[in-house]
This record gives C-alpha cells, structure tokens and sequence, in this order.
C-alpha cells in the first residue's frame, strides 16, 4: 500500500478525483466486476489490517456460510429501515458454495448486499484496500 501525503485540502481533492477516474476506468474495463470507490478511514497508520468482523470477533473464526445466514437474517429489518432491497436468498449461496469459488468472486451471492453492511459498520469480512 502506497501513502500518500498531502499538503492541502486542493491537494486531497485533487487527488480524489484522480482515484474516482481510474475507479471509473476500471469499472468500464472489468464491465462492472469493481465497485464505487468506498473510504474508510482509521486513526493509526500502524494498526494491523484486520476487518471489521475479526476485531468484532477477537479473531475467532467464522465461515463464509455462517456470515451469510448471519447477514441474510438481519435483511428484512435492513431493507425496511434503509427502503433498499437485495436478492439474499440461501439457495445462490449454496449453489455458489457448491463451486468453490473464492470470496466475492463476481459471482458470490448478495455480494452489493455485504458491500452496503460493510460500508455501514456491520462486522464484515471484507478488507478495503487503497489502490495504488
């Protein structure tokens, strides 16, 4: 991971908009497989990379199956309060399981779905990383 220092606030936007840019490029590139560029921050450059899920857990491990129904069953209260709405559903993800495809490959079911969690502080397995 490339840091990257700025000096000023027209600095930051600037280089902002450059990462929007290739974000876009990208996602025109993949044909959509990449989202929206998602920012998170946190207050020491030194902390281990952990996701959100492991320092929820104190690093006790949860499978892929396990989060999903666990996700999958907060959905309708989710979908009420926010008005969204996602395909969950337990037979895509047994069908993907099946597959062995890895984690949020472009094919893993609810994927937006775990980005939206993710995005909104429910424990996640997912680890942004800045591009470089």
């Amino acid at each position: 991971m490339e840091e990257i220092n700025l000096d000023s606030w027209n600095a930051f936007n600037k280089q902002l908009v450059e990462l929007n840019n290739l974000s876009k490029r990208l996602c025109r590139e993949s044909k959509g497989r990449v989202s929206e560029l998602l920012f998170r921050g946190q207050a020491d450059e030194t902390l281990e990379l952990l996701t959100t899920l492991e320092r929820y857990l104190s690093k006790k491990q949860l499978d892929a199956r396990e989060y999903f129904e666990t996700a999958r069953k907060a959905h309708s209260e989710i979908a009420t309060f926010t008005g969204k709405k996602w395909q969950v559903n337990r037979k895509d993800f047994d069908d993907w399981e099946k597959n062995i495809n890895p984690l949020f490959d472009r094919g893993f079911p609810a994927q937006e779905y775990m980005i939206y969690l993710r995005q909104h502080g429910f424990p996640s397995p997912l680890l942004v990383l800045k591009i470089a």
